[in-house]
């Protein structure tokens, strides 16, 4: 059983970069690998077993919409790369999976759009 989970981890061409990449100059490597990595990164909680990130890479910079979550699987944010930096939209979310802020992205400098009121 462990053998066919691991034979499925492997295949599944998904990694948490936290844990099996390393970052030369801001750009993601594989651990032992000379390339910058193109893929899906999805790291999941250890605790719980519960996606805790999940978004892509290209020539080792996050590219595309990243979706981070909290320990419950609520999530907490959105957030656009486009070069491996944040570039337009960015959510962030309550506990309730409603918008609490809308931010507006450029070169990594976000600033509040829309910010909900109680």
């Amino acid at each position: 059983m462990l053998i066919l989970i691991f034979i499925a981890v492997v295949n599944s061409k998904t990694i948490c970069d936290d844990l099996d990449g390393i970052k030369r100059d801001g750009v993601l490597f594989l651990k032992e690998s000379k390339k910058p990595y193109t893929g899906k990164s999805l790291c999941i909680w250890d605790i719980n077993n519960t996606v805790w990130y999940e978004g892509n890479y290209k020539d080792g910079l996050k590219e595309g919409v990243w979706t981070f979550y909290n320990i419950d699987s609520t999530k907490k944010s959105e957030i656009n790369y486009e070069n491996g930096k944040m570039n337009g939209v960015r959510l962030i979310y309550d506990s309730n999976n409603q918008i609490m802020k809308q931010m507006e992205c450029k070169e990594n400098i976000c600033k509040t759009v829309n910010q909900a009121i109680d």
